[in-house]
């Protein structure tokens, strides 16, 4: 991440990100929050994520659980995508997939997810950039995914 450090005049922006199985639901929030702290240019208008996460059955009786959620540090998060060299961005996709096996839910080492939960979860901890209408998120194939209204929090 330490290049994107160095680029002050990027506008836009689209990076790959792999999610192996074995990291939890409190690593995906880190390591997102840590993405969007290196993002410094006071330029970008562009933000594309894309998320690959790698699935494995050996988990598959997990299931969507409040509890994992609830104990997730959002302030972080929220104070970041607050901050004023993200008022030029206008739009960020969010991509999400199982490139390896085209399922349509995603396994961590402690949560399953469908596609919607996971577009819902992601709206929650990005509400600010939520709220400026400029989030929206796509499956692997680049169709829109949204949660239903109304769902976020």
């Amino acid at each position: 991440m330490e290049p994107l450090t160095q680029c002050m005049r990027l506008s836009t922006l689209a990076l790959y990100v792999e999610c192996p199985h074995s990291k939890s639901w409190q690593d995906f929030v880190t390591t997102l929050h840590n993405i969007i702290l290196h993002i410094l240019s006071p330029r970008i208008q562009k933000l594309r994520l894309i998320f690959n996460f790698k699935s494995s059955d050996t988990r598959s009786e997990l299931t969507f659980t409040d509890s994992v959620l609830r104990n997730v540090a959002l302030d972080p998060v929220y104070s970041t995508t607050r901050n004023s060299r993200f008022n030029p961005l206008l739009d960020v996709t969010i991509s999400l997939g199982s490139f390896s096996n085209h399922r349509d839910y995603f396994m961590m080492k402690d949560i399953k997810l469908t596609n919607k939960e996971l577009a819902h979860q992601l709206r929650f901890l990005l509400q600010p950039w939520d709220k400026r209408g400029m989030l929206t998120f796509t499956n692997q194939y680049g169709y829109p995914l949204q949660a239903d209204p109304g769902e976020i929090g």
